[in-house]
């Protein structure tokens, strides 16, 4: 009868706190198995996380994430070389889209959008090399449109 209520216990001590407890635990994080937690608030809340790939046969950082310190997703996009490179996203705290951006190894490039917090568009641009460019559009947040900026000629 000893044994038999040791097992038991062995067994329910495994249950508690085995993969399934953990894998829990992953899950209301929202990192991935792919992923890796590369800074943490002092709250144990992921700053930053890597998502892992596989380029030319090399384990490489392919996707960061970056977190607010409640843990909603603040900003995410590809990485080439650990560096920005691609279409970059940030958000609200509410999960709306705040911008959209695009890199070229680690420099802002290419056409940019800033949305208000109620979606309407706030502005779009084009950046050069990390510098402003061409026609900037503005408009107000009831969405109607206020301006262009020539950004050559400031």
């Amino acid at each position: 009868m000893k044994k038999l209520a040791l097992i038991i216990m062995i067994a329910t001590i495994f249950t508690a706190c085995g993969s399934g407890g953990e894998k829990k635990e992953e899950d209301k994080t929202g990192i991935s198995d792919k992923e890796m937690v590369m800074s943490k608030f002092a709250n144990e809340v992921p700053q930053v996380t890597w998502e892992y790939g596989d380029v030319d046969g090399k384990r490489v950082p392919v996707y960061q994430r970056e977190y607010n310190e409640d843990g909603t997703l603040f900003k995410e996009g590809p990485l080439e070389n650990q560096r920005r490179h691609g279409a970059w996203k940030s958000y609200y705290r509410d999960g709306t889209l705040w911008s959209d951006n695009n890199y070229n190894h680690g420099a802002i490039d290419g056409k940019t959008i800033t949305y208000f917090p109620n979606g309407k568009k706030r502005y779009e641009g084009y950046f050069k090399n990390a510098s402003k460019t061409g026609v900037w559009k503005f408009w107000n947040e009831a969405g109607e449109f206020e301006k262009e900026v020539d950004m050559d000629n400031r």
